[in-house]
């Protein structure tokens, strides 16, 4: 029976839910966030990574969207993403850099943010990504 029994998924719907820009970004997004094999991103999981994902800017998205369609990254596009890293960690934030969000983690001491802390813990962020 195996491979007899299946459905159909009505992609129509969900692209216009998502819109064609953040549609485009879904490779991205999947690679970003953790993709098959990894869990999470710097101990945030996926349904987190989406939340921040659907909040996003046009500047985001498209960094997201142009990954696949690019061998090397641009500086704009890491620009773009790390901006929703630091979305990732602090919703509704005007930071938009990690050197910015360290020193907002490291000047608030009743802050007690072990995730955060470790994001921001100067380590590259490939580093950051964990495996299940």
């Amino acid at each position: 029976m195996c491979g007899q029994c299946h459905g159909n998924i009505q992609l129509c719907p969900i692209v216009h839910a998502l819109g064609t820009a953040r549609t485009a970004a879904l490779p991205g997004f999947h690679a970003w966030s953790g993709a098959d094999i990894t869990g999470n991103f710097a101990f945030k999981g996926k349904l987190e990574c989406w939340k921040a994902f659907l909040e996003a800017d046009e500047e985001c998205v498209t960094a997201f969207a142009d990954l696949s369609s690019t061998i090397l990254p641009t500086v704009g596009m890491f620009y773009a993403i790390e901006k929703l890293v630091c979305q990732l960690y602090l919703r509704k934030t005007k930071i938009s850099s990690l050197k910015d969000l360290r020193w907002l983690e490291e000047n608030r001491p009743n802050q007690n943010n072990y995730c955060l802390h470790k994001l921001l813990s100067k380590r590259p962020l490939s580093e950051c990504i964990t495996k299940p």
